[in-house]
C-alpha cells in the first residue's frame, strides 16, 4: 500500500532524528558546529599567525593550515564533547575539496570593485618567498 505525504514525511523525520542521536552518541559532531569550529580555529590562527610574512596593502597573509585543524579539533573535543577522531575526520572533510571547484568557471560570488579580479587564486610571489624565508632554518653564519 502507498504511502501518504505525511507518513512519508514523518517517517523520514523520526529516521533522521535516530541518526543524529546515534552521531552524537558516537561523539560525532553536528555539520554546523563543525563549520562554527574551523570559523573559530581560523580567527585564532590569524591571530596568532607571523606577522612578519603580511604585505601592507595586499588581501593575503599567510595562515598555518595545520594550526586550523588542530585548533578546530579542540573546539570540538574540548567544548562540544565530541570524539577526537570523528571531530578530526569531520574537519577533514568539512576542509576537502569540493567537485566544484575542477570547474574553471566556478569561483565563490562576490562583488569586486570595479577594474579588480575577483578572486586570485595564488598568493602573490613576494607573499610565497617571504614564507620560504620564513620556514627556512637559520644557523649562526645565515639562512641555510
Amino acid at each position: 500500500m502507498a504511502m501518504s505525504a505525511t507518513e512519508r514525511r514523518i517517517r523520514d523525520r523520526e529516521r533522521k532524528a535516530a541518526q543524529r542521536a546515534a552521531a552524537k552518541a558516537a561523539g560525532v559532531p553536528d555539520p554546523a558546529v563543525v563549520y562554527h569550529a574551523i570559523t573559530e580555529a581560523f580567527g585564532f590562527s590569524m591571530i596568532n599567525a607571523d606577522k612578519r610574512t603580511w604585505i601592507k596593502g595586499e588581501p593575503w597573509c599567510p595562515v598555518n593550515g595545520t594550526v586550523v585543524i588542530a585548533a578546530a579539533v579542540d573546539v570540538l573535543v574540548d567544548r562540544c564533547r565530541c570524539n577526537r577522531d570523528a571531530a578530526m575526520t569531520a574537519v577533514k572533510q568539512a576542509l576537502a575539496p569540493r567537485d566544484s571547484w575542477r570547474y574553471p568557471d566556478y569561483t565563490p560570488s562576490s562583488n569586486p570593485a570595479p577594474g579588480r579580479t575577483r578572486y586570485r587564486l595564488q598568493a602573490p610571489d613576494q607573499v610565497v618567498v617571504r614564507m620560504k624565508l620564513a620556514n627556512t632554518p637559520v644557523t649562526s653564519s645565515g639562512q641555510v
